[in-house]
């Protein structure tokens, strides 16, 4: 009896853990031989690119995969496409539905998948052969919470890439993962896709509905679950950014706000955590997106009522918690946007010709 003691602990305690809704640890998950990956690609008038993505994600070297193809309400040939790979592959879920944005289409993928991993790839954009495959084999190795791959922006699909590889991998703590984010160096951080989650690790997070800029308020909330995430520094992730890409659009005041919403959440999230320097940066970030809203409505519209928006924005944005160079500016936009905004442009300037003398300093040394 006293040998099935520690047993019934162990028991106990991950039973506990459940309950909490606290995430088992990697080794005592159900980690099989082959564990089934969700491939979550959701598609909106994306037949130009589509057939690239889908390729790669059928031809995978980890082949037991779920590909599950949320059409969201296209008019072109998107649907077909999608219809043409589910009938050659039975690995592949086509998903119908009526355009609701990218994060109504993504939770619609999380909500039907039943793989033990999840991962995301924009419909524009696709893997390296063997990315499922290296990023499963370090779920095994490093006891990481999530295993995240470097990304590269490509304009194009001319050549052939080809791996080249030391299988070298980076392991981040809370912390460093954090600074990732707001700093990257390895492609984009902030985004959801490069990335490789345990599906009961995820829970029951989703992403917000009716809004732009979606990243800036779910991948945050990620790594502050997470407190180790293993980082392949090679790029696997491929990702477009051309002029029909949300990434490459013009300015949107929508966007934008959205932007400084998510942005809002991170900072106030990550001083609440104790990561003060990084929130700092956060709400720089938050300033220089303001003021990018500020030069805009001012510009464009001379005496319209919404000027007097931007003033009241100044006054919500105005955090306690915020460094107080940054309550100065927006003190500043309350009292005159005309010279914030001019105040602005000048320090941006200038710190962004001491970065670049710092570059040709760092090139002449070399």
């Amino acid at each position: 009896m006293a040998r099935d003691t520690p047993q019934l602990a162990r028991s106990c305690k991950l039973e506990i853990l459940s309950y909490l809704g606290i995430p088992k640890p990697l080794s005592e998950r159900s980690f099989r031989l082959s564990p089934k990956v969700s491939v979550i690609v959701p598609c909106f008038n994306a037949a130009n690119y589509l057939r690239r993505c889908i390729s790669s994600l059928v031809s995978q070297t980890h082949s037991n995969l779920e590909i599950i193809l949320i059409d969201d309400g296209s008019t072109d040939e998107t649907p077909a496409i999608c219809q043409e790979f589910a009938d050659s592959d039975r690995r592949v879920l086509v998903i119908r539905q009526k355009n609701g944005g990218v994060s109504v289409a993504r939770n619609t993928g999380i909500d039907h998948a039943t793989g033990d991993f999840l991962t995301f790839v924009d419909a524009d954009d696709w893997l390296a052969e063997s990315a499922i495959a290296r990023m499963l084999q370090l779920f095994s190795t490093t006891s990481s919470n999530i295993v995240a791959c470097a990304a590269e922006r490509v304009e194009s699909d001319n050549g052939i890439r080809l791996e080249q590889s030391d299988g070298g991998y980076l392991i981040l703590d809370q912390e460093a993962s954090i600074w990732q984010l707001i700093r990257p160096e390895f492609g984009s951080m902030v985004a959801p896709w490069g990335k490789l989650i345990p599906a009961d690790f995820l829970g029951g997070l989703r992403f917000p509905e009716g809004r732009s800029y979606e990243d800036e308020f779910f991948t945050y909330q990620l790594l502050l679950k997470s407190s180790r995430m293993a980082l392949i520094p090679e790029p696997l992730y491929f990702y477009r950014q051309h002029t029909q890409s949300a990434m490459a659009q013009n300015f949107n005041l929508t966007r934008k706000l959205d932007a400084i919403a998510g942005r809002s959440n991170r900072a106030e999230a990550l001083r609440q955590h104790g990561y003060n320097a990084a929130a700092d940066v956060s709400y720089g970030q938050i300033l220089g997106t303001f003021m990018e809203v500020v030069a805009h409505r001012w510009r464009a519209h001379g005496s319209d009522p919404s000027r007097q928006s931007v003033r009241d924005m100044s006054r919500t944005l105005r955090s306690p918690q915020q460094p107080r160079k940054f309550k100065l500016f927006y003190d500043l936009v309350w009292i005159s946007p005309t010279v914030a905004s001019a105040v602005y442009r000048r320090l941006s300037g200038k710190s962004v010709n001491r970065s670049a003398m710092s570059a040709a300093r760092r090139r002449n040394l070399m």
